[in-house]
């Protein structure tokens, strides 16, 4: 059951980060553009950059991983190896998280 815990809290990770990501570029984007609310700018970030993201993912090699990058850019950068999903599959669960996301955050405002 650790190892489903694990990535489970990968997949989630990815999620709110790729989130945070986006969503603060259309927020920028309709900050800069003075056309909308910020919720909105912040929604139409996320949905589009999960949409990305996740087709992205989606048409990766199923047996390619970046392994060995994480390997080499963790153990130079922090010491360590850096936990993210190793799988094409639960980069996409996690961008459809953000899209689904986004559709909320637009939904809502």
């Amino acid at each position: 059951m650790r190892g489903a815990g694990v990535i489970t809290l990968q997949v989630l990770a990815f999620a709110v980060g790729l989130a945070v990501i986006c969503g603060l570029i259309g927020f920028l984007v309709v900050h800069f553009a003075g056309s909308g609310d910020a919720a909105t700018g912040f929604g139409w970030g996320m949905l589009l950059g999960g949409a990305i993201v996740g087709y992205a993912a989606a048409a990766a090699a199923p047996g390619v991983h970046p392994g060995r990058g994480r390997r080499v850019l963790g153990e130079r950068y922090l010491g360590q190896t850096i936990a993210v999903p190793e799988s094409s599959l639960q980069q996409v669960f996690a961008a459809s998280l953000t899209f689904a996301a986004g559709i909320a955050v637009i939904v809502l405002s």
